[in-house]
């Protein structure tokens, strides 16, 4: 594994109660249950400052079915909860999870239901909803001012939805018995994309800030976009089918039967395994850092974003430098929005000089002239070629430094890669007016005919 990128701390541990955990939903600080026994137990935060996670038992529904709970959704924003059990979708008021009503013509709706609900919309009038019933999708959009979901159209189709999610504005990606497809609700179009795969369940993961869709095909995640056309040349693999996937930039988190497995979607590697045990569920969250959590059917783990700088700084300090550069890209929060240039700048400075030290002389010198830095620490790091004398009482910013050779292969390489250098900044001092009239002009050149003398002496 690469790195840590989530603490992981037990949230709630039902193995000593008498029922199991069947629906999973996160809702700021609050972790909402659905249970085997029909109820719905909410657990809040109350974990100090860089403490043990610590989850309390705030409030449990009432019985409204004798069925276990399939499934959960949360909106804060309107303060309300959809559930599915015993075949009929339900809404509830949030977070007194008192039952409000049914779903007129709900009942069958046995497979799943969806909503375009996102964390980053802040406002109500285009919250959608869809039931899957049999060979038909019924969609609804929320009312505000009655407090309820107003049905807007019913879908017609071949075959039954198993389970769906928001690929567009209005469009749903859906699976159902053999392949996945593409459902437009405007049109009632339905685009084939590709079969299921023959090992685990069918997933579908809507990856909000790429508008992208991860689709499950056995050991392999495929992403497409909202006309369900791959985005990406090569896929994610996975060690084991993941029967629960959920997205939190630029990371893939899935479940297995030992953990909750960690990838990078942009360059696929591996950079965290989190032990759980038939760990089934996934739930997200912002609390201005987008929390985690994940269920097995008796225990939830919480899982908090290690920090983007303490993740940059570990991969940094195992000389993982493309990993570290490609985080830094990402929009991980605000506050790294503000200071990526100069954690950029640090890291490349760093990987130049780890280049150097393994004599990839073009590569380091590369990064070098691109981060701008002072040329007299570049040179300083050459003292068999430059002109004795020069760039003296340099410090480095590292703290080993493998010198070079005063003979041999490795000097013949490092002269080559180091003109272009010379070249380089010859070119930029010309292109400074002060430097025409001071006594640079004449040392630089005095220094590149130096670095292709010593070339030359050696490469004959």
């Amino acid at each position: 594994m690469s790195h840590r990128a989530y603490y992981s701390g037990v949230a709630v541990d039902c193995t000593r109660e008498l029922f199991r955990i069947t629906a999973l939903e996160a809702c700021g600080r609050r972790i909402v249950l659905g249970c085997s026994d029909g109820l719905i137990r909410v657990f809040e935060d109350r974990s100090q400052p860089n403490g043990k996670v610590d989850y309390k038992p705030t409030s449990v529904s009432e019985v409204f079915t004798k069925k276990m709970i399939d499934h959960l959704e949360v909106f804060p924003l309107q303060g309300v909860m959809l559930s599915l059990s015993d075949q009929t979708v339900r809404f509830h008021s949030f977070p007194s999870l008192e039952t409000r009503g049914a779903f007129e013509k709900s009942r069958g709706a046995c497979l799943s239901f969806v909503s375009n609900h996102s964390a980053e919309k802040k406002g109500d009038s285009e919250l959608l909803f869809c039931i899957a019933l049999k060979r038909r999708v019924q969609m609804f959009q929320w009312n505000a001012r009655d407090f309820t979901f107003s049905p807007i159209k019913e879908l017609s189709l071949n075959e039954t939805p198993r389970k769906m999610a928001f690929a567009g504005a209005y469009t749903l990606c859906c699976a159902f018995k053999r392949d996945y497809k593409m459902l437009d609700t405007k049109t009632g179009k339905v685009t084939p994309i590709f079969p299921l795969g023959r090992k685990g369940p069918s997933l579908i993961c809507r990856m909000e800030s790429s508008n992208e869709v991860l689709l499950a095909k056995n050991q392999q995640g495929i992403c497409v976009d909202h006309e369900g056309k791959p985005t990406r040349t090569e896929p994610l693999d996975w060690p084991e089918v993941p029967n629960a996937l959920v997205f939190s930039r630029p990371y893939v988190l899935s479940t297995s039967t030992t953990n909750v497995d960690v990838r990078n979607v942009e360059n696929r590697s591996p950079v965290q395994n989190i032990p759980l045990k038939n760990a089934t569920m996934l739930a997200s969250t912002y609390l201005g850092e987008r929390m985690i959590v994940a269920a097995s059917p008796v225990m939830v783990v919480q899982l908090t974003p290690v920090s983007p700088l303490d993740q940059v700084e570990e991969l940094v300090a195992k000389s993982n430098f493309e990993a570290a550069l490609q985080l830094i890209e990402e929009d991980l929060d605000s506050k790294w929005v503000q200071t990526r240039s100069e954690h950029r700048l640090k890291v490349k400075t760093q990987y130049a000089y780890h280049l150097y030290n393994n004599r990839e002389f073009q590569s380091s010198l590369h990064l070098f002239q691109e981060t701008k830095v002072d040329p007299r620490q570049v040179l300083a790091l050459f003292p068999k070629i430059i002109p004795k004398g020069q760039c003296r009482k340099i410090e480095h910013p590292v703290e080993h430094i493998v010198p070079i050779e005063e003979s041999g292969d490795v000097i013949i390489k490092a002269t080559a890669a180091l003109i272009p250098y010379l070249e380089h900044l010859r070119n930029r001092f010309l292109m400074d007016p002060r430097y025409k009239t001071s006594g640079r002009r004449r040392a630089s050149r005095s220094l590149l005919l130096k670095g292709k003398g010593e070339g030359g002496g050696e490469g004959g």
